[in-house]
């Protein structure tokens, strides 16, 4: 996305095509597409160009930021009432593109250890001998590997399964935080991470969370909830987000 800021802010006025062409960026989804399909995640009042916004890095999104708020502070009223809703509008996406950035990077931050599991600390003990070959997945998956080196293969392949009670608490926080991450990174491609919220919906393992993951998981949330789109933050995401409160 190149942007001439120089040619934008040089006329802050409804009469300054470039300025004009840079907030049709933020023009709301709704009247710009006949597509309803784009978005998995639908909500009407989303710009069009949200999903491409993700792929810009932290320090691009704030120089649109302070852009946005130069266009706010120095345009005349008059102007406003012409182009203040996409203003505002990129305002609100671009502050929480920044929070969904600073989450993604507080992950690797907060959780960067060189823990690994061992072999013998990943199965519940409660089903160690329930299901042997469950049993042996789930040790040759998790065991002797940084959380940062499960691929979005292996957690999408364990969500999918849908066997989670099978894992200790000390193996399902540790994994925690790389389901967030691809939760993430699949949102920013606007796709689904299926079975996440699901996952983060244990009563039992709530209880024994600690700050750090309990901090990870609503701030996750929250994220979600700002943003409200339909079909992405519905009962089941307002329930998980009390949950963890």
């Amino acid at each position: 996305m190149k942007i001439d800021k120089i040619a934008i802010l040089n006329d802050i006025s409804s009469d300054n095509i470039n300025l004009i062409s840079f907030l049709d960026t933020f023009a709301k989804f709704s009247q710009n597409t006949e597509d309803i399909e784009e978005f998995i995640y639908f909500n009407e009042n989303i710009s069009q160009s949200f999903f491409k916004l993700t792929d810009l890095k932290k320090e691009d999104l704030e120089d649109i930021l302070d852009i946005l708020k130069l266009i706010k502070d120095k345009s005349k009223k008059e102007d406003l009432d012409i182009y203040g809703e996409e203003v505002e509008r990129g305002i609100n996406e671009v502050n929480w593109l920044i929070e969904e950035k600073n989450l993604y990077q507080n992950i690797f931050q907060e959780f960067d250890n060189k823990k690994v599991l061992d072999k013998n600390s990943i199965v519940n003990e409660l089903y160690k001998n329930e299901d042997v070959f469950q049993s042996q997945y789930l040790i040759k998956t998790f065991s002797n590997k940084l959380w940062k080196e499960l691929d979005e293969e292996t957690i999408v392949n364990f969500l999918n399964g849908l066997d989670f009670y099978y894992l200790s608490n000390e193996a399902y926080f540790f994994i925690l935080p790389a389901c967030i991450r691809y939760g993430l990174e699949k949102f920013e491609d606007n796709e689904q991470l299926d079975y996440l919220t699901f996952f983060l919906s244990d009563k039992e393992r709530v209880k024994n969370a600690n700050e750090k993951i309990k901090t990870l998981v609503v701030s996750y949330l929250n994220l979600l909830k700002e943003l409200n789109f339909s079909g992405y933050f519905e009962k089941e995401e307002k329930e998980c987000l009390e949950l963890w409160k």
